[in-house]
């Protein structure tokens, strides 16, 4: 591999991860809107939940879910084009790789707004897609049905890209592939260090307990009907119940 072609696909990568839809879109919607430290009351609690991210989430929560749904889109294109440019140019090497974790470093501390961004998760989901979309499909389903029958809504978010590890272990030769999935996910969860911590705090002390609770805050409601219907405790409960 030509380190000069790396370096140039890790400035690619980095400088146009560093744009923030986020705030575009905020500026043009509901300017004058509250970019970072959104605070959330927490559904039938006193509590607060205060979240440091600038990422599609910060759009939901101030203006719904169709202005959030379009922001995580437009972070997975600025992933997905020069990732894509990269595997099209050097079939036969890992420049890619290179460029999606940088669009993730840039989408995470991006050089335009004082190093403070988001997460990264869409940003992943676009490097993912253009490494293996099948896998991303099947491991996203997987998640799915996983969180669904434990009854867990934030497992129905988090396992599929975790999923994405082992599956990169199985159905891909070499280590880079694995690595790449690896360093992904690592610069995810260290992104996300406060707000878990604080989710985990929160449910330790069983103010989030409810799973619709979780559900709704997470922007992914329509998603309880299923945990309450096929989740396996749920479905347990129905049996003792009739018995």
């Amino acid at each position: 591999m030509d380190i000069l072609i790396i370096i140039i696909a890790a400035i690619i990568g980095y400088l146009l991860g560093s744009i923030s839809f986020t705030r575009i879109i905020l500026a043009i919607r509901a300017p004058g809107a509250q970019v970072e430290d959104i605070q959330e009351t927490i559904p039938g609690s006193d509590e607060t939940f205060t979240s440091t991210s600038t990422g599609a989430s910060a759009v939901m929560h101030q203006l719904g879910a169709k202005w959030g749904g379009i922001t995580m889109l437009l972070d997975m294109l600025k992933a997905v084009i020069p990732t894509l440019l990269f595997r099209l140019l050097f079939p036969e090497n890992y420049y890619y790789m290179v460029t999606a974790l940088f669009v993730m470093f840039g989408h995470n501390y991006p050089l335009y707004y004082r190093f403070k961004g988001g997460r990264g998760l869409a940003a992943m989901m676009g490097g993912f897609f253009v490494f293996d979309f099948i896998g991303v499909i099947v491991t996203a389903i997987l998640g799915i049905v996983f969180g669904i029958l434990s009854g867990q809504a934030v497992l129905i978010r988090w396992t599929g890209m975790i999923l994405m590890v082992f599956w990169a272990m199985i159905f891909h030769d070499g280590w880079q592939p694995s690595v790449y999935v690896l360093l992904a996910n690592a610069i995810f969860w260290f992104a996300m260090r406060e707000e878990l911590k604080r989710f985990l705090e929160l449910r330790k002390e069983n103010k989030i307990a409810d799973q619709k609770v979780v559900a709704e805050f997470m922007g992914m409601g329509s998603m309880y009907g299923l945990i309450e219907r096929f989740s396996i405790p749920n479905v347990i409960q129905r049996i003792k119940k009739k018995n």
